[in-house]
């Protein structure tokens, strides 16, 4: 997955990277092997980078300065709101993205080892809108099947999990897998995996049309 060049990049460009669909895919796909911590905090950064990029899809003259350090867009929290008021998410997906910002913050900064059995943890993640596909759907437009996200090859089939591809759901050749169990980790994943490849495809939407 990763290649030379990756790895040969700076601080700074390590950070700053941007990974295209296919490779964002299979940095998903890799979450769920990860310890419950680590799998939160990185999907969370996942799907901040995804906003941004949504948002910067839309602005007319580019800066990354926005972004940057103590920029007026620097923030998760300022990035959800921002995309909600432009019209890049709806009122489910901000609801779920911030729910996501808030255990993204208890996983990072909390003292404690956390897991997705703690009662406040699972009862966050079964409040979530959008865990599965088919609602996901019926719930927004952002599936264009004359998209070239069409294109993204099968999705790797993840060993000790029992998952659905979304072809399961009628979205034929999407490309991404969904945990299939019904636990807080999977609703937490699914929901994540879900607003991020959507985002991806509005932000690809838009870079079409520039």
């Amino acid at each position: 997955m990763y290649n030379d060049s990756q790895r040969a990049l700076s601080l700074r460009e390590l950070t700053s990277y941007k990974p295209d669909i296919i490779e964002m895919c299979a940095m998903m796909e890799d979450l769920v092997n990860l310890p419950h911590r680590s799998h939160v905090i990185v999907a969370a950064t996942f799907l901040d980078n995804a906003l941004q990029a949504a948002i910067s899809a839309s602005f007319t003259n580019k800066s990354d300065a926005i972004f940057d350090n103590r920029g007026n867009l620097s923030s998760f929290f300022s990035k959800i709101n921002i995309a909600w008021a432009m019209g890049l998410i709806s009122k489910d997906e901000k609801e779920d993205i911030d729910t996501i910002r808030l255990l993204r913050n208890a996983f990072a900064h909390g003292p404690l080892n956390m897991d997705f059995d703690y009662v406040a943890i699972k009862e966050r993640c079964f409040s979530l809108n959008l865990h599965n596909a088919e609602k996901w759907k019926s719930d927004t437009e952002a599936f264009d099947p004359n998209s070239n996200i069409r294109e993204i090859p099968d999705s790797i089939k993840l060993i000790d999990f029992d998952i659905v591809t979304v072809d399961d759901y009628g979205l034929t050749g999407m490309g991404i897998s969904l945990l299939k169990e019904d636990d807080a980790r999977a609703r937490f994943h699914n929901t994540a995996y879900i607003n991020i490849f959507s985002l991806f495809s509005k932000t690809i939407g838009r870079e079409g049309r520039s």
